[in-house]
């Protein structure tokens, strides 16, 4: 009973993985870098961009909860990034 139980959540779990392809990927100094590392380092980048525009600015005295405030630009930009990458942002 218990072998039987083990091949169906195999099947279950290699079912489940049929999605895991192809990533969508692009070619940089002849290498494959996935999209989601390129989107990743981008709101990083993103992040500390906007952290320097409230200091140089001033806003980092009137906006509260700045490293909240800059997580959440940066993960606006990743998100930006992966959707154009991704095709789904025409």
């Amino acid at each position: 009973m218990t072998r039987s139980l083990a091949l169906v959540l195999l099947v279950v779990l290699a079912a489940a993985l049929q999605g895991c392809a192809g990533a969508p990927s692009f070619g940089l100094f002849g290498a494959y870098f996935p999209l989601w590392l390129l989107s990743a380092l981008v709101g990083m980048v993103g992040a500390v961009i906007a952290w320097r525009v409230f200091v140089a600015t001033g806003w980092a005295e009137t906006v509260r909860f700045q490293l909240l405030v800059n997580t959440a630009i940066g993960l606006m930009i990743a998100e930006i990034v992966w959707l154009i990458g991704s095709g789904q942002i025409p």
